[in-house]
């Protein structure tokens, strides 16, 4: 039904991830990315970038509830190794190889592992309980750990993580946006695989109940996207409900047979076709309010999404333009069926009213009056021409949405 912000959907970057004016120059000699990536796991660089991250998304859903990002979707593909093996490659530009190497032998020393531990502190209870535990030190630990952080490694490990280099600040924003994409496209892939099994299904009644839809469709991580398309295949399982069950109604009436040639010349075979066409009218209209009201209550619920303004309001221009075309649609639907079942009554009055004077010989008819004949010939003229006219509307419709599901399908 409506796929516009699938087709053209926001992505959410990080934009104070990792903000600087002053970037960590690259050294000729820079560190082994594998001593960086261990590096980065004992200072738990990795760990802080998640939770800035995490604290952006956290500050952007309580300013903004309507760009909601679900935080356990977003970060699930951020891993600390993840994080690591994107960013160690940066850092270790600007981090000198002798430094790295020394940087990582004086660690595991005892002034080493006190000044982890201050970091430590620093970054799960905040500056004023660091400086607490620092000012528990001894004179000579407070000096051997001042000048443990002044040394060329731990300067330069500081200066890489303080100051980072603008490449990756820019490699960084675009995996992020690369990972929502990737979302985004699995998202339109299984929602142009639920338009292709319900045209699937429009083609072949037998089979709406067979066309298993999916339970639920991947989520992108955008609340108001993620409950749109949750809503859209909601919309498309109650569909396919209410066509399965007056499929199977409308088979039972043997429509298609209504107007055998064998069933013109028998007054039991007539009565039945009548009565066949009757229910068959009954079963029509009984479907068009249940489909108008699924309709209805479609777009409502699309209209009550939260979501920017902006966003809202093209929603709304979007959905005015859906309801119309819905109730065109419905409208040519019930005017071709109308005629057609009119043209069928006509037909079998018409057979009723000359039983006797028809016979059915070498599978054809047999008319004894010409005036009888001619009107048979011009109602099954009109009926041929009402069914070609059903069968352009048909094909005009489903032609419609085979396109919104190749715009999904290829991205557009």
């Amino acid at each position: 039904m409506n796929f516009h912000r699938l087709l053209s959907i926001p992505v959410l970057i990080v934009s104070t991830l990792l903000t600087t004016y002053a970037y960590a120059a690259n050294v000729s000699n820079p560190a082994e990315v594998r001593d960086v990536k261990s590096l980065m796991q004992i200072f738990q660089l990795d760990k802080s970038i998640q939770n800035v991250i995490r604290t952006d998304i956290e500050h952007n859903n309580r300013l903004h509830p309507e760009r909601y990002i679900d935080i356990d979707i977003y970060m699930s593909p951020l891993t600390l190794d993840a994080i690591s093996e994107k960013l160690a490659p940066h850092f270790a530009n600007t981090i000198p190889d002798v430094y790295a190497k020394k940087l990582l032998k004086d660690l595991e020393t005892p002034t080493g592992k006190k000044v982890l531990e201050m970091e430590h502190i620093l970054s799960t209870q905040g500056s004023k309980a660091a400086s607490i535990a620092f000012n528990k030190l001894s004179l000579a630990d407070k000096k051997a750990t001042n000048d443990f952080r002044s040394g060329n490694g731990y300067r330069s490990m500081y200066q890489a993580m303080m100051n980072p280099q603008h490449e990756a600040q820019t490699e960084l924003k675009a995996w992020l946006i690369a990972l929502s994409q990737a979302r985004v496209q699995k998202a339109r892939q299984s929602m142009a695989a639920v338009l292709e099994k319900s045209i699937q299904a429009d083609q072949e009644i037998d089979t709406y109940t067979s066309q298993l839809l999916p339970a639920t469709i991947p989520k992108t991580g955008i609340r108001s996207i993620d409950t749109e398309m949750a809503l859209t295949l909601e919309f498309y399982k109650k569909m396919n409900q209410i066509e399965s069950k007056f499929s199977q109604e409308f088979q039972r009436t043997d429509f298609n047979k209504i107007l055998d040639p064998q069933n013109l010349v028998s007054r039991t075979a007539l009565e039945q076709a009548q009565l066949n066409l009757l229910t068959a009218e009954s079963i029509i209209d009984q479907r068009a309010p249940l489909i108008e009201k699924l309709q209805k209550n479609y777009f409502e619920d699309l209209n009550n999404i939260p979501m920017p303004a902006n966003e809202k309001q093209l929603m709304r221009a979007q959905n005015e333009r859906e309801a119309m075309i819905s109730i065109e649609n419905s409208m040519k639907l019930m005017e071709l069926t109308g005629k057609s079942i009119e043209l069928r009554k006509q037909l079998l009055n018409l057979c009723q009213e000359n039983l006797g004077k028809i016979k059915f010989e070498n599978q054809k008819l047999i008319f004894a009056d010409e005036v009888a004949l001619s009107r048979y010939n011009q109602l099954v003229a009109q009926l041929n021409q009402n069914l070609d006219e059903s069968q352009r509307f048909d094909k005009d419709r489903l032609d419609r949405r085979r396109s919104v599901a190749q715009s999904l399908r290829l991205n557009k």
